[in-house]
């Protein structure tokens, strides 16, 4: 069904529902993480963060994202799962840092997307800081993600 269609069919009449539903939905998934897809051999093929990992899996899965994961190239890539490590206690520039650190780590695995761009935008954060968020970019523990 198209979206159009879907529109027309379901949110239209329905807009305080929705708007209801999703606002309690940003919510309950709205966590700091940084992620990573790995491939069937456990190597880490793509490096990303967000706030809500419910709906960046949505996106990826469904080719909604910059590397346009599409269920084939899913399988070309031999891509097995992803794998996320939250953290409550920085903010969306940190947790981008740390991105852009286990980015740059991981270049040479041939990741779906590509190097680590945007260093002007981490130019504030003091030095001390960076190095205390790259130490804790090396000790993330990551567990398998599953949605729940």
């Amino acid at each position: 069904m198209e979206y159009q269609e879907w529109k027309a069919k379901y949110y239209t009449g329905n807009e305080a529902y929705f708007k209801n539903y999703y606002e309690i939905f940003r919510e309950g998934n709205t966590r700091e993480c940084v992620y990573f897809i790995l491939d069937v051999d456990g190597k880490v093929r793509y490096v990303g963060s967000t706030s809500n990992m419910y709906a960046r899996e949505i996106e990826h899965i469904n080719g909604f994202s910059s590397i346009q994961l599409t269920e084939e190239k899913w399988n070309e890539n031999k891509l097995d799962h992803f794998v996320v490590s939250y953290n409550d206690e920085i903010n969306k520039d940190e947790r981008m840092l740390m991105e852009y650190y286990l980015i740059e780590k991981y270049k040479d695995n041939n990741l779906l997307n590509g190097t680590a761009p945007y260093k002007k935008r981490f130019e504030y954060i003091e030095q001390p800081r960076k190095t205390e968020l790259e130490d804790m970019a090396e000790a993330l523990i990551f567990n398998i993600y599953k949605r729940h």
